[in-house]
């Protein structure tokens, strides 16, 4: 008892909230064998050091934070946390002040989310947004309920910029383009792979009356009083962003003949990590999360893939995979590229398959309350009973009909938009399929 408040310590209420999932109950709602399970459990438990490894597809869900936090949990309990770089390299930090710190002592930017501006634009709500500059981003063909984009979000603006190299399904929808060069037109700082560092140096000059991102946004600054501060075009900023201890020793010049690491690490010195929460320490408990029944990453089902038995009217989780033939949508107008993977295709399981009559190569229609969506089928074991793969980047041209992201939702997790931002959770989605 403190202060006539019942407590438990952390770790305590962290083995009693796993004590409740047994092996079998942790089969029941994974599918994973509960002898695997038992496995996994006894290898990291007994082994020296375990590295955990993770990518955006295991948020891609509407509570994949928690399954997050929970893999950092038993990463943390079993002392296979890093807490400062202790050999090696200095790690590679940018210079971001002069962007997000331009004026010390007062806000620079205001971040929001992607699912944060739908709203914003659709509803005016934290604030009103009625122009928009797009860049780096195919917004359309790769943000989660395109329907809502076309019919709601695009028409609630009234000036849309898109920089872009090709006329992408977002750049159509754009009232100014403006030709932005490739990579080999302009100079840049990779600070990887780690421990290197790298200068992308302009190969060629830009072409036609195309320029490189950082020129577009300089002299539009200075047409708008703001020169000053992106002075040096592409050069300038590379050097103001180099302005850390991680590159003492490094200049842009060097940099011009060869890569170069990072500095060493001093033997007998570390560099410490910080963790961004209330603390700076690893918090097991979020105390901020409480009220939300949050405070410990406990096990929530999804928001929309149809885990379990019963009847459903959309009885199939969608997810999107990747190919390895484009990075996103990025490559997918190749055509040397569309002669080894020509269309977009749905991947199903043959159980799945059979129960609607559904062989290798048909054309099927993927569906929901928000779309439907027309594809060609294949048949595949790599896709668990229940699950039907779209592989993400595809065009919405290179559909038949509909696309991916016209069957995902937006639906925003209010303990997400608390903590940090609302994620796009296009690994939880439900649908059926049919042949047309």
């Amino acid at each position: 008892m403190i202060n006539g408040i019942e407590c438990k310590p952390v770790i305590q209420l962290l083995m009693d909230l796993a004590s409740k999932y047994t092996l079998e109950k942790t089969e029941e709602i994974t599918g994973i064998e509960k002898e695997l399970v038992s496995k996994l459990a006894k290898r990291i438990g007994n082994s020296k050091k375990v590295i955990f490894l993770t990518h955006m597809g295991f948020t891609r869900t509407y509570h994949g934070d928690i399954s997050l936090r929970g893999m950092i949990s038993v990463a943390a309990v079993t002392g296979n946390v890093t807490t400062s770089v202790i050999s090696g390299y200095i790690p590679a930090i940018l210079n971001w002040n002069p962007f997000l710190k331009a004026i010390p002592d007062k806000p620079s930017f205001h971040r929001m989310g992607i699912l944060n501006l739908y709203e914003a634009v659709i509803s005016g709500k934290p604030y009103p947004i009625k122009a928009l500059w797009f860049a780096f981003i195919n917004f359309l063909n790769q943000c989660a309920n395109s329907n809502k984009i076309i019919e709601k979000f695009y028409p609630s603006l009234e000036f849309i910029v898109q920089t872009e190299l090709f006329m992408t399904p977002s750049a159509q929808y754009a009232d100014l383009i403006l030709p932005v060069c490739s990579f080999l037109e302009f100079s840049d700082f990779l600070a990887q792979p780690y421990p290197n560092v790298q200068l992308q140096q302009k190969v060629i000059e830009p072409l036609f009356e195309s320029k490189s991102d950082a020129t577009i946004v300089a002299e539009l600054a200075e047409r708008l009083g703001f020169g000053d501060y992106f002075k040096g075009g592409e050069e300038g900023l590379i050097d103001l962003i180099m302005v850390t201890r991680s590159f003492k020793g490094i200049t842009r010049e060097t940099l011009k003949t060869q890569a170069m690491r990072l500095p060493a690490l001093p033997e007998g010195t570390n560099f410490p990590l910080n963790f961004g929460t209330p603390s700076g320490k690893i918090e097991l408990y979020a105390e901020q999360l409480v009220e939300d029944g949050e405070a410990l990453p406990v096990y929530l089902p999804p928001i929309e893939a149809p885990i379990g038995s019963g009847e459903k009217k959309y009885p199939l989780t969608l997810v999107n995979g990747h190919t390895r033939f484009h990075t996103h949508s990025m490559f997918a107008n190749v055509q040397s590229l569309l002669d080894l993977n020509p269309e977009p295709i749905v991947d199903i399981n043959p159980i799945d398959a059979e129960k609607r009559n559904i062989s290798n190569n048909d054309i099927v229609t993927v569906f929901n309350d928000r779309a439907r969506t027309t594809l060609k089928a294949r048949i595949s074991q790599g896709v668990q009973p229940g699950v039907l793969d779209i592989t993400e980047g595809w065009w919405i041209e290179q559909f038949k009909e509909g696309s991916l992201n016209h069957l995902t939702h937006d639906i925003i997790n209010p303990v997400q938009d608390k903590i940090y931002e609302p994620n796009m959770h296009m690994n939880d989605v439900a649908v059926e399929a049919e042949k047309k």
